[in-house]
């Protein structure tokens, strides 16, 4: 196994680091009929400055449980960062249907919306003239009847290189019986290319890989005791599917699929402590009382079905100071860590955590809640090569609390082979990365710490800052979607998203 180098030698390379020089820029005008900004995919336009807006438009009276009830229709519109629209079009028939994904190809804009309705699950392909919105494919890439009592659910990826699309549906019987879980790929314009089955597994998370196969994976305790964990794996390609699984004493939880090549798979998991048996093993570990003491780095050869390397990696004074926002190690482990994103790279992949939680006020004589708050310290970027080796962490502190859960928590993506991290932060937060400084905090407990940052790291764990913007109302609302050339866009603001754009040269 690889060093790991630790996060005492950042004092010495972060004087090292460049000015980035991103440019960024937020538009003055607002969508105030946006107020479910993640359910938006921002798509490049034709021209300079066009972007492609796929939205839902939603009841006036939002419906609680699934939000895709909310939904009265998918718009795609094409507008400028001011909003300013010049061409739209309502897709047909599309009341309480989801948007699962939405990416561009030359000439098309692609849509994959979901539906359930009953017991009816279906999700569906729309292609649109990227220059007239006329649509051109509208087609159910599948569609299926679950008998009464059972759930299913879908999921969607995209291969790192955009040239793959994957489609998962897995179905649960009564008392969690697997039905049955189906893998599909398309290539880039939604042609499938194979369609798979299996009836051991369901899938928790799913990755496309370069090459074209769909890899999942799920968790649960082992028939004999809640004290073990099982962990079982499918890859899928068009020669068929390969299953494997290992067993763990570790009481692991958010495991995430980093990377698939030749048979070999690469995934991480963090290790808990506490509330075992109240951990949903395909959600975060929010559980009162439980710490984490270290996170796993595996290798597993689907090609034999055996886990080769288990690498842990036990969080030092240092990593446990930038989840607590302190210089001084804390006599406990951090608790209510969380995974945010997740990064496949040509040279293995990243995972950014997160050590984020809400406080509610309730009311003693009715229990209804008066307040509540949500407070969010450091982040850790764990790189992993593709031999599962863990190379290197690196902190990001943060001390932002607000009224709200966060509607992104910090966006983690590659461009130009470097790592970047965009995160809010005080209006007056240092304009160099340091992962020995406590973040500063701001006194305002509604919209407070809207300041925008980004966070530069090499291959080599080098880091840099940027503060893009300091005055203002700055809140992620949604990850940076990649237009070409450096562009990126996102939604930004306060109570309601405006459109901003990063330039990264």
């Amino acid at each position: 196994m690889k060093k790991i180098i630790s996060l005492l030698l950042m004092t010495a390379v972060v004087g090292m680091a460049a000015a980035q020089n991103i440019a960024y820029q937020q538009g003055e005008k607002t969508n105030k009929k946006a107020y479910q900004s993640s359910m938006i995919k921002l798509l490049p336009g034709n021209k300079q400055g066009e972007i492609v807006s796929v939205e839902p438009e939603l009841k006036a009276v939002t419906t609680m449980g699934d939000p895709n009830h909310s939904i009265k229709s998918v718009l795609v519109r094409l507008v400028d960062a001011e909003w300013n629209e010049t061409q739209s079009v309502k897709i047909a028939n599309t009341a309480e249907w989801g948007i699962s994904d939405a990416f561009r190809t030359e000439s098309k804009i692609h849509l994959l919306l979901d539906n359930v309705e009953k017991q009816n699950y279906t999700i569906r392909h729309v292609a649109l003239d990227a220059a007239t919105l006329q649509v051109s494919v509208d087609e159910h890439l599948m569609k299926t009847t679950l008998e009464k009592g059972s759930e299913g659910y879908f999921l969607t990826a995209t291969s790192p290189d955009g040239q793959y699309h994957g489609v998962v549906f897995s179905a649960l019987g009564k008392k969690n019986v697997v039905i049955e879980t189906r893998m599909l790929l398309f290539d880039k314009e939604m042609n499938k290319v194979w369609e798979q089955k299996v009836d051991n597994n369901i899938a928790h998370k799913m990755l496309v890989s370069n090459q074209g196969d769909i890899v999942i994976y799920s968790m649960s305790f082992t028939d004999k005791s809640k004290d073990e964990t099982v962990v079982r794996f499918n890859a899928a390609n068009a020669q068929g599917v390969k299953y494997g699984e290992f067993v763990t004493a570790d009481d692991i939880d958010q495991l995430a699929l980093l990377q698939y090549k030749g048979g070999n798979l690469v995934a991480t998991a963090l290790e808990g402590q506490g509330g075992r048996s109240l951990i949903q093993f395909s959600l975060p570990g929010h559980v009162a009382g439980r710490h984490y003491l270290a996170v796993h780095s595996y290798f597993f050869d689907m090609n034999v079905g055996r886990l080769t390397a288990d690498n842990r990696h036990e969080f030092t004074d240092d990593e446990a100071c930038v989840f607590f926002n302190t210089k001084v190690p804390p006599i406990v482990k951090p608790d209510f860590l969380t995974q945010v994103d997740q990064v496949t790279t040509d040279d293995g992949g990243y995972v950014l955590y997160h050590r984020i939680w809400k406080v509610e006020t309730r009311n003693t004589k009715t229990g209804m809640t008066v307040s509540e708050t949500v407070y969010s310290r450091g982040f850790l970027l764990v790189h992993v090569d593709n031999a599962g080796n863990l190379l290197w962490t690196r902190g990001i502190m943060q001390n932002n609390q607000n009224a709200n859960w966060p509607n992104v928590e910090a966006d983690l993506f590659e461009y130009n082979g470097n790592l970047y991290v965009v995160t809010n932060e005080a209006k007056d937060a240092p304009e160099e990365y340091s992962a020995k400084e406590p973040a500063l905090n701001s006194g305002k407990l509604i919209l407070a710490n809207t300041a925008l940052a980004i966070y530069k790291f090499t291959p080599q764990g080098m880091g840099s800052k940027q503060m893009l913007a300091r005055d203002g109302k700055h809140l992620l609302f949604s990850p940076l979607f990649h237009s070409g050339d450096g562009r990126f866009y996102l939604l930004s603001g306060a109570l309601a998203p405006k459109i901003s754009t990063v330039v990264i040269p």
